[in-house]
């Protein structure tokens, strides 16, 4: 059974989000996709609760400077586009998932699909 979204957006056209005023999201996470045009992240920013975050634009995903996109838990955030510019100062700020690699070390992962980020501690392997 899947887990419905707190909030899930779809635009066909360049959307801005925490451009005003910040967007909060709760526990269950968000799906924002543009399915054509940019996808920006303004200045007031977006906080993710537990659930999985993901942002896609079939253009540029941008974020204003200061911006910042923050996830709390264990969420898993992920960051979709043609392009991706993050102004001055901006921040993605994730706990992620946590996994387990070969040398038996934790790390944090930034991402499932396509391109994944790692932060990684003590990690050799």
């Amino acid at each position: 059974m899947e887990r419905r979204k707190e909030l899930a957006f779809k635009n066909s056209a360049n959307l801005v989000v925490g451009g005003e005023t910040g967007l909060t999201i709760g526990a269950g996470g968000a799906n924002i996709a543009v399915t054509a045009g940019d996808l920006t992240v303004g200045v007031h920013g977006l906080k993710n609760g537990a659930g999985a975050l993901a942002l896609k634009a079939s253009g540029t995903l941008s974020m204003d400077a200061g911006a910042e996109v923050a996830s709390t838990g264990a969420a898993d955030t992920s960051l979709e586009a043609g392009a991706v510019a993050v102004g001055t100062g901006a921040k993605i700020k994730t706990t992620g998932r946590q996994d387990q690699c070969q040398d038996g070390c934790a790390h944090a992962s930034l991402g499932r699909a396509g391109r994944s980020f790692e932060r990684k501690r003590n990690c050799y392997g």
